[in-house]
């Protein structure tokens, strides 16, 4: 399944290398890496791009879009802008201050093909403290286990409110199941929540909802870091 990861970029020109980073090591990379720079007043396009120079020979059948926007408008509009040119199978989103673990694209891939997930929700590892969110122990009657840290989510509009199921940046979607929604562009930190959870409401019963219990994500600790919000 080819993989679209929309980044929204803004004055983090001290972590962008270490997104890209991860990305270009992936076991199976994205299809298409689509990044919105929303008015970086620091040097994070010029980090970006020299990543990305430094990273070709490893993004040689990647299709790569840096989208310069003149006025920032907040992450949501951002990301709202990526969501108009993706076309992969899958999509998700990375602040450019995180970053992905090795493993996660194939394995996000091989799981959501063979079980038929169409909304994979992801564990991830806070850095440095490294706690490990979500601590499932409190919803674990709600979930199905598959296999190998693989659980579906039967009622998935309950289990979210859970206060140890965080959801933000740890998702991954197939991509028609996102239809026409979109991120609110009056929130400051994007409506991640308000998103996912617009999306779940409006997704058919008969849909499998996963959680893929495993450190794929790993979310920088700083102040202003928006993943979960």
């Amino acid at each position: 399944m080819k993989h679209t990861i929309v980044i929204s970029l803004y004055n983090t020109e001290a972590f962008i290398f270490d997104a890209i980073t991860s990305l270009a090591f992936q076991e199976k990379k994205p299809s298409q890496i689509i990044i919105v720079d929303d008015c970086s007043t620091d040097k994070s396009l010029f980090r970006l791009k020299e990543a990305l120079l430094f990273f070709a020979p490893q993004f040689l059948l990647t299709d790569i879009q840096i989208i310069e926007l003149k006025e920032n408008r907040g992450s949501g509009n951002a990301r709202n802008i990526g969501l108009e040119r993706a076309n992969g199978d899958l999509i998700s989103f990375l602040d450019a201050d995180d970053y992905y673990t090795y493993y996660c694209l194939a394995e996000v891939s091989a799981v959501m093909q063979r079980e038929n997930i169409v909304v994979l929700i992801l564990g991830v590892l806070l850095v440095p403290s490294e706690n490990y969110l979500p601590k499932i122990k409190s919803f674990k009657t709600e979930l199905d286990f598959v296999s190998n840290g693989l659980f579906l989510i039967p009622n998935a509009l309950h289990t979210i409110f859970s206060s140890d199921l965080i959801i933000g940046n740890n998702v991954v979607i197939q991509r028609k199941h996102l239809k026409n929604f979109r991120f609110e562009t009056h929130n400051a930190f994007g409506g991640k929540i308000n998103f996912w959870f617009r999306v779940l409401e409006n997704l058919d019963k008969n849909k499998h909802v996963g959680l893929l219990n495993k450190a794929c994500v790993e979310i920088r600790e700083i102040k202003g870091n928006d993943s979960f919000y």
